[in-house]
């Protein structure tokens, strides 16, 4: 892969910590951008989840924005890449470089907003089995007990949900964008991935994929050309 011509490491790197805090008004925009994905998240879990998103309180996780769950690692990443996909060079003093970095992080948002806050969502808020087994056997055994002809009851039920929840469900998913991130980079091309581990509650985003990710789950992260 060729190099954006006059890329100087030491001149052009990003002198920033690379987890920093968001500060107003970056940190309203980014709330914007995260709220304005929920609506389509929301109907993407319910068509796999029904109602059962309700009962794990996932619309109320989903409209309170979280500073961990901010991905700004994002902006990093992709300005990084625009120095080759693009042929963007971000150069200026470090307030134009940060506001840079800050515009492409809402820019990942944006593109992939409701898909990122639909698998946060299900890796935090709902488990493998999210009916409430529990919950059904109680209600049935209850139901039965009121016939007339019925002295005693005992209700077992086995669950074979379609989807399952929580890291299942990001796994099954996974399988799809482990080949196509692994078709980008056989071809030369770079591809950011977001990277959901058993480890840890947040994502986060790299430039490529891993060896070491294949054990976690990874969502291929479309970017947007920096003139957008």
């Amino acid at each position: 892969m060729s190099r954006t011509a006059g890329f100087d490491p030491v001149a052009d790197g990003f002198p920033f910590p690379a987890a920093p805090e968001l500060e107003p008004p970056w940190r309203d925009r980014w709330h914007a951008a995260f709220l304005a994905g929920v609506p389509e998240a929301l109907v993407s879990l319910r068509r796999s989840f029904g109602g059962a998103i309700d009962l794990h309180d996932v619309p109320a996780w989903l409209t309170s924005p979280r500073m961990a769950h901010a991905l700004t690692g994002a902006g990093w990443v992709f300005a990084a890449l625009d120095y080759f996909r693009w042929r963007a060079n971000p150069r200026g003093d470090r307030p134009t470089l940060r506001a840079y970095l800050q515009q492409r992080h809402l820019d990942c948002w944006r593109e992939n907003g409701s898909s990122l806050l639909e698998w946060l969502a299900v890796q935090q808020q709902v488990p493998e089995e999210w009916l409430p087994r529990a919950l059904i056997q109680r209600q049935l055994a209850d139901r039965l007990q009121r016939q007339p002809a019925v002295d005693g009851v005992a209700v077992q039920i086995e669950m074979r949900l379609t989807p399952p929840g929580g890291a299942r469900w990001l796994r099954d998913r996974s399988h799809d964008h482990w080949r196509r991130v692994g078709d980008r980079i056989s071809a030369g091309d770079c591809c950011p991935v977001a990277a959901f581990t058993a480890n840890t509650r947040w994502p986060v985003v790299y430039p490529y994929m891993t060896p070491s990710m294949m054990r976690g789950f990874v969502w291929r992260l479309p970017f947007p050309s920096p003139a957008s």
